[in-house]
């Protein structure tokens, strides 16, 4: 009989604890309401004479059991169902993101939020998709309750702050600070940044142009220069052993100099910062004298300092520091003038941007970006085919010029022109055909980037206002992409270069235009 009971009994506590592992309280409050009560009850009983009762009070206890054990189960799902959700929606919310569906994941990052109110990458991400869905200026709200200026609060919206100020300086109007104070709150929000993530090379050359400028025009400029090393070369000036980079030595003898209250020059700061560097390091060197005078705009110094220095640097990089001089001052052209720039202005420094190389974002940006602002040109008028910059002795820069002049006239409609100008700019050679493909790639880029008329019906309000012009002109952006990758194809199958042709053939495979006619 003992050994019956105490088979029932191992039985009936491994029915019941089955499901009640994870609860733990739970299972000692059944051991105390149920087990024990079965062996007071069992002992009492020594003697079950009637084995019909045996039966019943076995029946009893093991519906009760099952019963518990049901309870038990679904007061662990109820407990457990938040933490269930919120691996749903974050899942949802992760397909999403990476679809580029913005509809859903707005709506998956509102139900995360009701779970979980106070977690502050849910409220950055609910300010990301608003920017997309209405502008930075929208966003701006919801990033500084995220990073407030009397503490340190979200790193990562301190970080937005401080890159959007450096890029979109008028939405300094927007910090609950008065005009005089507004640089010091950029300040703030950039140091939060960097305080958290030191090692940042982004965020590093953010807090050098912080350091070395006095407002954030000078610093947008220096931060666009700096980067472009640190990306080619990231470990500049590192030593190894207790020694540290160049560059953040650099970084914290300015900051130091800069911040410390002497009423000295950022410029000279920077300059003596950088002749004591040590241990020294000619590229650190080379890339911090270089953006200290793109930052202060003398264009002429830095085209001389970069002839001067040139021996023994690679020709990419001479290439792509004259690029971005010339970047750099088109680009202070479009920003600081008083009124439209002439096209006679432009071009030149636009043809001696996409000269120096063929495959930098930021050069066909700027060709956006001067197209832009010429609203006040005539239609009418026809480009010149050669161009009249007085650089354009190169094959690099006569393809500019032609590629550029191209691009002009197919916005303007004039599409016959324009794929002539083209044809010309692609037989002059591998640099003329590598300009158009880039071109191609970079329309692409842009056009990806927004969603296509069926997504806009699904989400709504989705489509973001900041981008609704891209999406008026996409038909015709593309048929732009389409045009130029197929006379970069024919012409690079012409060269024999493989290497080049299996590249063109790559843009033209996703943008579509193989299959169109070739010329």
């Amino acid at each position: 009989m003992d050994r019956h009971r105490s088979s029932f009994v191992s039985l009936l506590r491994r029915l019941v604890r089955l499901p009640l592992d994870s609860v733990w309280e739970l299972r000692r409050l059944l051991d105390r309401l149920v087990f024990a009560w079965f062996d007071r009850r069992w002992r009492t009983e020594r003697n079950w004479p009637d084995p019909r009762r045996r039966r019943r009070r076995r029946v009893v206890l093991l519906v009760i059991a099952a019963l518990l054990s049901v309870t038990t189960a679904v007061v662990a799902w109820r407990i457990d169902a938040p933490r269930r959700t919120r691996i749903f929606y974050r899942s949802a919310l992760s397909a999403a993101v990476e679809r580029q569906d913005w509809s859903a994941a707005e709506i998956a990052n509102r139900r995360l939020i009701r779970a979980e109110p106070d977690d502050p990458a849910l409220r950055f991400l609910e300010s990301l998709l608003i920017e997309r869905r209405e502008g930075t200026e929208a966003a701006m709200a919801g990033m500084l309750r995220l990073a407030p200026l009397d503490r340190i609060g979200h790193v990562p919206a301190h970080r937005w702050i401080a890159e959007t100020l450096l890029r979109r300086p008028d939405l300094g109007a927007s910090l609950p600070v008065e005009p005089q104070e507004r640089i010091a709150a950029w300040r703030h929000h950039a140091a939060a940044a960097f305080e958290r993530h030191p090692a940042d090379p982004h965020l590093e050359s953010l807090m050098i142009a912080l350091a070395a400028a006095e407002d954030p025009r000078e610093a947008r400029e220096l931060l666009e220069r700096r980067p472009l090393f640190a990306e080619r070369r990231p470990g500049v000036g590192a030593t190894g052993g207790d020694r540290t980079d160049a560059t953040r030595s650099l970084l914290r003898r300015v900051l130091l100099t800069k911040w410390s209250g002497e009423p000295a020059s950022s410029e000279r700061e920077l300059e003596r910062a950088i002749e004591s560097m040590e241990p020294p390091s000619d590229d650190a060197e080379f890339a911090a004298q270089l953006a200290l005078r793109l930052a202060s705009e003398r264009f002429d110094e830095a085209r001389a300092f970069v002839d001067r220095f040139s021996t023994g640097r690679s020709p990419d990089e001479i290439a792509t520091a004259r690029a971005l001089i010339a970047e750099t001052r088109l680009r202070s052209l479009l920003v600081s003038s008083t009124e439209l720039p002439s096209r006679e202005r432009v071009d030149p420094l636009l043809i001696e941007t996409l000269a120096a190389r063929a495959d930098r974002k930021a050069s066909f940006d700027l060709l956006e970006r001067s197209i832009a602002t010429e609203a006040h040109v005539a239609r009418s008028e026809r480009p010149s085919l050669l161009g009249e910059s007085p650089r354009n002795s190169t094959p690099e820069a006569s393809a500019a010029a032609r590629f550029v002049h191209g691009v002009r006239a197919y916005r303007a409609e004039r599409i016959d022109d324009a794929l002539t100008t083209w044809e010309a700019c692609a037989s002059i050679g591998p640099y003329g055909i590598a300009l158009l493909n880039n071109h191609a790639i970079r329309i692409g880029e842009r056009h990806s980037s927004v969603p296509n008329d069926r997504s806009s019906e699904s989400s709504g309000e989705g489509a973001m206002a900041a981008e609704s012009e891209a999406v008026r002109l996409g038909p015709r952006r593309r048929g732009e992409a389409r045009a130029v990758v197929t006379i970069a194809l024919d012409a690079a199958v012409r060269t024999g270069d493989e290497r080049l042709v299996r590249a063109v053939r790559e843009t033209a495979n996703r943008l579509g235009a193989l299959g169109q006619s070739s010329r």
